[in-house]
């Protein structure tokens, strides 16, 4: 770019201010329009589809420069927020009549990660800035959700686990030191394009203790959690920094931190929420995901804070006892029906809030934000008939002060936008309705002076007349200028007139001209001050969006019971699952046909009966991958503190819940999907426990029949025997179903189906014992496999049997020598040729029989 001194003064006030933000897109207000130029230009207007013009010259080039009408720059500034792009905010601060270039001010910078207008958001979701450090060997991470003012930090060795947070929250900017390594460490699937370099200095652990302490005016961080983790304080402050830098605000609102502390969340990876389909369905035509059922909140507190709990299951008792206690209250009477009917008026009064704090909070908000606190009398008429619910009734306040003044305040209906007048109520202010009544009213003021003073002067020819030049004068028509009164004063004469203006008229002009503008800046400036006043109840009114946003998630669990006829589950100290006619919650949702309901029965202790692992086989389509996910959901369901789809359950808190189920390939990274499914395996047989759930769906199925039934069989007696953790392992190789022989906390399960004529029906319901059949032709066939094509099947398969017929996998403890193994078949083939030899009628065969017999032993036993 040309150096500034070769521009003109405006262009070099646009360069000057351009150079504090290179990276970023500067909007530069010129009168009623935002302008950009140079690459900022070419960009916008191919983003934004708008028209690439040109104004100057820069070293003899045309200046590219695109424009956007301020009154629509809304519309413009989501769409780039939406793609990544950050975008700077110049506004004209000046006076328009002084000399040389305005003055201009970025007042503040729309990134992805900072945005709070309601505007630019999608809607409900959250849009977190995170912030990534390293410590030593500790890895740190902290998300500010900015629009809420909610800010978290967490410290761990374990780098996956800080990986995992960052796929939970999805972050859409992210904070790292220069020079950092972390990037190349980052997961394949994270989108690097929203990483921001900082100076390491932010991140300085002793430098970001300091900085943190004085944010939330303590002396410590003790009661935080975070006193010690020098990563994650780390990583926090550089988060806030970037924020107050972007917004031109200290955030004030941001008065708490919450450390997430690993073992008090029930731990679930990113394939693993995948495969169950908590967030997300993998189905393209509707969204068949667990969130999406159970999600019946009614606010948008409620459904960040819902998600919030599904992102963080809670393995605390008392935490979850609570939550049950809640629903137990809502669902009697049916109490939550007339609880959501309130919860139905309430707005997102925790980002109103933060808006207000800012001083970004829009007129329509200030109505929505008393709307919301007269409701919140109602609420606490209901929550008083309920002893159960009496700590949400003391910390909801309807600040009956606030609602006062906001009445006397805003207008009923205001406008969108302050700075279009008309949203303070008439009678707030007496200047402002002086103004108000000067400009309205300034006509009738007009025409009662000129009709007095036509009838004081008895001249038929004066008329009171208003010019942009001269502004208001008393015209009188040339013949009787010469009988205007001594105390007019003349102001402009024309061919067949002359003009005058008296003291009167002149004052008059002075309040009438001013008064629009003078208005609008009153408005401004009261509307300033109720912003502050508002501010000083922020804490109040946080409490406020927490204590209804947990009232509505509970309120949410309280009708997928009475909906669903889900029941409270019981939480246990022993190591035991105990499932009653559980029912996959999504299933059953979404579909017409009742649901199949299925128990289960695990335990940990060598001592009871029942097994930490079932071996689940039966055909495809029989129900293996929908029990064993029920299982998942049921347990994922009881931590979040809901009711659960049973009949009864009993159950203990876990610590993770694993899951290996589908296939993929996973390109980017050069994987196959066998290496995809064997990475996944490897880590749940590494990181499992006894308080873990594994759900293990056709293990080995990628490769070589043997190798992947070494590899399943070894994966089995691990999990069993040195993860002990329950497990629910489906699988479609028979020889496995020897393994609970040897293992006693180990049983056989199976799902089974009916054959009629070419048809096979589901019984989807799970029964003891291996099974005997696998069905699969039968699931071909239904899938729309050609005949000739099943026809050929079956005669293969029937020649594989025949050949293979009561073999069996005999696994022993030690090393087996494989030259004697084949000694020993194939004398058992001789010994079994030998029998059948023995045992034929010879004589009463026919020749044909004869012959087909001869043919059927040297198929079975040609290899003697």
């Amino acid at each position: 770019m040309t150096e500034a001194i070769a521009h003109t003064p405006m262009m070099q006030q646009y360069l000057k201010l351009k150079a504090n933000y290179p990276d970023t897109m500067l909007f530069y207000r010129m009168g009623d329009f935002y302008e950009l130029f140079y690459d900022d230009a070419k960009t916008s207007s191919k983003v934004l589809g708008i028209t690439l013009t040109a104004r100057g010259k820069s070293g003899g080039n045309p200046i590219p420069m695109a424009g956007i009408p301020a009154h629509a720059a809304e519309g413009y500034l989501a769409k780039l927020v939406k793609q990544g792009y950050c975008v700077a905010i110049c506004e004209q601060i000046g006076d328009p009549n002084g000399k040389g270039p305005m003055e201009r001010k970025v007042v503040r910078v729309v990134t992805p990660g900072t945005i709070i207008d309601e505007a630019l958001m999608d809607g409900h979701d959250q849009h977190f800035l995170c912030g990534l450090y390293q410590h030593k060997s500790q890895f740190g991470a902290a998300f500010l959700e900015l629009s809420t003012g909610q800010l978290s930090c967490v410290e761990s060795e374990n780098q996956d686990y800080i990986w995992q947070e960052l796929q939970k929250r999805r972050p859409v900017e992210c904070i790292i030191p220069e020079g950092s390594q972390i990037q190349n460490s980052l997961p394949p699937s994270f989108n690097q394009n929203i990483l921001r370099q900082m100076a390491d200095w932010h991140f300085e652990p002793q430098s970001a203790y300091k900085q943190l302490c004085q944010q939330f005016n303590t002396q410590d961080l003790k009661s935080f959690g975070c006193d010690q983790l020098a990563a994650a304080t780390g990583a926090t402050a550089a988060v806030l920094h970037y924020a107050q830098e972007m917004q031109h605000s200290n955030l004030e609102h941001i008065n708490d931190l919450q450390t997430l502390i690993p073992n008090e969340h029930l731990i679930i990876d990113a394939a693993s929420t995948q495969n169950l389909e908590l967030f997300q369905s993998t189905s393209a035509e509707m969204d068949s995901s667990l969130f999406k059922v159970i999600d019946k909140t009614q606010t948008p507190m409620g459904k960040r804070l819902l998600r919030h709990w599904m992102l963080h299951p809670s393995r605390q008792e008392s935490t979850i006892l609570a939550r049950q206690q809640v629903i137990e209250a809502l669902l009697e009477d049916f109490f939550f029906e007339r609880l959501t009917t309130q919860l139905d008026e309430i707005s997102d009064i925790e980002r109103i809030t933060t808006r207000i704090i800012l001083g970004q909070a829009r007129p329509r908000d200030l109505t929505r934000l008393k709307q919301t606190l007269e409701t919140i009398p109602n609420i606490k008429k209901l929550l008083d008939l309920k002893p159960q619910l009496a700590q949400q009734t003391d910390t909801l306040n309807a600040l009956e002060d606030v609602q006062n003044y906001l009445a006397r305040a805003i207008q009923e209906e205001p406008p969108l936008l302050i700075k279009d007048g008309g949203v303070i109520a008439d009678g707030f202010d007496e200047h402002l309705d002086e103004y108000r009544q000067l400009h309205t009213n300034g006509t009738d003021f007009l025409v009662t002076l000129e009709e007095r003073e036509r009838e004081a002067t008895q001249l038929s020819s004066l008329k009171v007349k208003y010019n942009r030049v001269f502004g208001y004068s008393i015209e009188i028509s040339k013949a009787q200028s010469d009988k205007a009164p001594a105390h007019y004063i003349r102001r402009q004469t024309l061919k067949n007139a002359e003009r005058f203006t008296i003291p009167e008229l002149k004052e008059h002009e002075d309040k009438v001209l001013g008064a629009h503008s003078k208005a609008l800046a009153r408005e401004k400036q009261l509307y300033e001050e109720i912003l502050s006043y508002l501010a000083g109840f922020a804490d109040a009114l946080k409490a406020n969006a927490h204590t209804l946003g947990f009232l509505d998630t509970c309120c949410s669990f309280a009708v997928c019971a009475d909906q669903y006829r889900w029941v409270k589950p019981e939480l246990t100290d022993s190591l035991d699952i105990e499932i009653e006619k559980g029912r996959h919650p999504v299933v059953e949702a979404f579909n017409q046909a009742p649901f199949t309901p299925n128990s289960i029965y695990l335990q940990q202790s060598e001592t009871q009966d029942q097994p930490r692992m079932l071996l689940i086989t039966g055909p495809n389509m029989g129900g293996k991958s929908t029990y064993m996910r029920q299982t998942a959901l049921i347990m994922y369901l009881a931590h979040l503190g809901s009711f659960v789809p049973a009949e009864s359950a009993r159950v203990c808190l876990l610590d993770r819940i694993f899951t290996r189920i589908g296939s993929g390939d996973n390109l980017a990274a050069g994987q196959s999907t066998f290496m995809v499914e064997m990475s996944e395996t490897a880590q749940i047989l590494r990181q499992a426990s006894p308080r873990s759930l594994v759900l293990l769906d056709e293990v080995g199925r990628g490769t070589s029949t043997y190798d992947g039934l070494s590899i399943a069989w070894a994966a089995a007696e691990h999990l069993v025997e040195e993860s002990q953790c329950f497990c629910l392992f489906a699988t479609h190789y028979f020889e496995l179903t020897e393994l609970p022989k040897q293992k006693p906390k180990m049983q056989n399960a199976h799902f089974d189906a009916v054959e009629q004529g070419r048809h096979i029906a589901f019984k989807h319901h799970i029964n003891p014992g291996p099974a005997n059949k696998s069905y699969g032709l039968a699931v071909a066939q239904l899938a729309g496999v050609p005949r000739p094509v099943l026809g050929r099947a079956k005669q293969i398969l029937q020649s594989l049997e025949n050949s293979d017929k009561k073999k069996t996998v005999k696994v022993a403890p030690i090393e087996m020598d494989l030259f004697n193994e084949a000694q020993a078949q194939s004398a058992e083939d001789a010994q079994s040729l030998l029998t059948a030899l023995e045992t034929t009628a010879v004589d009463e065969l026919s020749p044909r029989q004869a012959l087909d017999l001869l043919y059927s032993w040297k198929q079975n036993f040609g290899n003697i």
